[in-house]
């Protein structure tokens, strides 16, 4: 991944211990100076489908974890 990437990985890991449950998600971007995006909030290989003939992404699935947040937080489950 890019650096810029990394670096907000490791935002997004340093505010983690300060907050529990959904105040963290509700609230993370505003904390860290971003526009929200939409987040899955779930994102593990069981929730997403790949296409067994092509190899590619067909889907992603079970988004009752989805919330306005930081992109990366995705990134920090799968």
């Amino acid at each position: 991944s890019s650096e810029s990437t990394k670096l907000l990985m490791e935002k997004v890991y340093a505010l983690c211990p300060n907050y529990y449950g959904s105040n963290l998600v509700t609230s993370i971007h505003r904390h860290m100076g971003f526009r929200p995006v939409i987040v899955h909030g779930d994102l593990h290989t069981g929730n997403v489908l790949i296409d067994k003939d092509t190899g590619d992404l067909a889907a992603f699935i079970n988004w009752q974890c989805a919330h306005f947040g930081v992109g990366v937080e995705d990134l920090h489950r799968i």
